[in-house]
């Protein structure tokens, strides 16, 4: 299989992960979106949001390192107290880093992938206040550019 090149085939591959794994996560399926979201329609809810494509020349026959950055942005908000929000925010975004973390090259996809950050703070959407959890996943990948003719 390929190594990854395109920031939106990783972007679909990570929500198609969240989705199979939407009961180990305790998250509703359509609680998962490409993209960060205006509106929350569920809670906890998962948004993958692409941010950074490098790529760096490293070697004969224009071959680069390609570096990808992902934000996984986990949203939590209920009727109930802002301390249990809290936790709940942070306890899914640790089981988001746990399942990011868990293979190491991204189903064979990729020369290596790691979470690096897992920020906590509050957003607010339609007027109501969520919790929420910035995960940076990062991955590494490869690809050989074209020769000129």
């Amino acid at each position: 299989m390929a190594l990854l090149t395109e920031m939106s085939e990783l972007c679909d591959m990570l929500i198609a992960l969240f989705i199979e794994e939407a009961e180990g996560l305790q998250v509703e399926e359509a609680g998962i979106f490409y993209g960060d979201q205006e509106r929350i329609p569920t809670s906890p809810a998962i948004c993958v949001e692409p941010d950074d494509k490098k790529s760096d020349l490293y070697g004969a026959g224009r071959m680069t390192e390609v570096d990808f950055v992902v934000y996984i942005l986990c949203y939590h908000s209920e009727l109930r107290a802002i301390q249990s929000n809290r936790r709940d925010a942070d306890r899914l975004a640790e089981r988001v880093t746990t399942l990011l973390n868990s293979n190491a090259n991204f189903y064979g996809r990729a020369i290596h992938c790691f979470v690096s950050a897992n920020s906590s703070g509050y957003a607010t959407k339609q007027n109501n206040t969520f919790r929420a959890n910035r995960i940076t996943f990062n991955l590494k990948s490869q690809e050989r550019l074209p020769n000129n003719p």
